[in-house]
């Protein structure tokens, strides 16, 4: 169930109608036409409650590791921490929305990527060098405190930005994260940029709008869309079950230091 972007009308993603379509047709509001009454367009709460139900979509799908969301970015020449005041142990750098921040200076030319929902795992090299990235340590209990060296070596996420020790040199950082899709906008024609969701996603647009008024037949509702949303991640699990998943001992990891 791949997200294709760029979207365009060679891919086979679904439009916003289709899935407005599939809820008034759920919900039972297409007697007159298939435009609808309480679920129509130009009601006032239908977009809000579309992207409600794309955003609960999104957040489904991410536990339960369906890889629709990794992307990946690379920082180049992340700037080395030169002067003497910044060897301090205690002086960390930070990469976050407003930029890299070395524990002196902030270089507002780096900054994270405006759909990055949390981070996954990090690789480091030296800038100007084809040599291959190497994996970085994630810090479960904070980084902890030793001398600057010529790379960062772990790193945490705290205070939505990437924490890392420092570096006395210049450094590539690739992150690899988790991202989330903007908002649909108010338009029927607009593609909706996850492969065969529109029937989970109109059962869930349906299930919002049947809870907001008491529906006694919401049960149902839950269970479809219980059912449409296992078969997207089914997808996934039945394509991982194609390989055999060894975890990385923890004496393994790290062992670039």
């Amino acid at each position: 169930m791949p997200i294709l972007p760029p979207i365009n009308n060679n891919t086979p993603v679904d439009e916003v109608d289709t899935i407005l379509n599939f809820a008034r047709l759920i919900a039972n509001d297409c007697g007159i036409s298939l435009a609808g009454n309480l679920l129509s367009d130009s009601q006032p709460y239908t977009f809000p409650m579309l992207n409600l139900a794309y955003r609960k979509l999104q957040d489904r799908l991410g536990n339960n590791a369906v890889e629709d969301f990794p992307q990946e970015v690379i920082f180049t020449a992340l700037p080395a921490q030169y002067p003497a005041g910044l060897q301090d142990p205690s002086k960390l750098a930070n990469l976050g929305w407003q930029g890299y921040n070395d524990g002196g200076s902030i270089y507002t030319q780096f900054s994270l990527p405006v759909d990055l929902q949390v981070p996954l795992r990090l690789w480091e090299r030296v800038t100007g060098t084809n040599q291959i990235f190497l994996p970085m340590r994630l810090a479960i209990d904070g980084i902890e405190s030793r001398p600057k060296s010529g790379m960062f070596h772990t790193w945490e996420w705290r205070d939505s930005a990437i924490w890392v020790p420092g570096a006395n040199q210049v450094l590539d950082l690739r992150v690899r994260y988790r991202r989330f899709l903007q908002d649909l906008p108010e338009s029927g024609t607009a593609p909706v940029p996850l492969i065969r969701c529109a029937v989970a996603l109109a059962y869930l647009v349906v299930e919002i709008f049947a809870a907001s008024r008491g529906s006694t037949i919401l049960p149902v509702f839950q269970q479809e869309k219980e059912d449409a949303i296992k078969q997207l991640i089914n997808i996934t699990t039945r394509k991982k079950q194609r390989v055999n998943y060894r975890r990385i001992p923890y004496s393994r990891r790290g062992s670039h230091w």
